[in-house]
């Protein structure tokens, strides 16, 4: 089984419905294990861009690398050729496999801002989880007494 962790991320007027549908696509590729949710973010490389939603995805798959990156790109492709022409700047569907396997494959996209910030979201979420869950087994315990 492999491991991958995705960063989807789009600036157009519909970015939440398009992160939506690229989310919709992976889970036919694969489980997703972890979700940050999607979250607003400001670009960090193109100066006159349109502020992102972005979403941090942990994925785990039996298809390789490859596989997955082509099906990505060739998805993004379907949707992009949706964008009217004079959409200079504008991303619908943005598809990046970030980590492979422990392995970084896209390191300014792992060194950015908007995935440390989906990561620690996805930390958050793990955390909150596990409280409760010792809150739940806490009280279970207690009642049984």
């Amino acid at each position: 089984m492999n491991t991958a962790v995705v960063c989807l991320g789009a600036n157009t007027t519909d970015a939440l419905p398009r992160i939506g549908q690229a989310l919709v696509f992976l889970q036919g590729c694969a489980t997703v294990n972890a979700d940050s949710g999607c979250y607003p973010t400001e670009p960090e490389y193109e100066a006159a861009a349109n502020p992102y939603q972005n979403r941090v995805l942990v994925l785990a798959t039996d298809i390789g690398y490859e596989e997955l990156y082509s099906r990505s790109k060739e998805f993004e492709r379907a949707v992009r050729a949706e964008l009217p022409a004079d959409s200079a700047g504008l991303v619908n569907t943005d598809i990046d496999i970030v980590v492979w396997n422990g392995d970084v494959k896209k390191p300014l996209d792992y060194a950015s801002r908007y995935f440390s910030h989906g990561m620690s979201l996805i930390s958050h979420k793990a955390e909150y989880e596990r409280s409760q869950q010792c809150c739940e087994e806490a009280v279970h315990n207690k009642s049984e007494r």
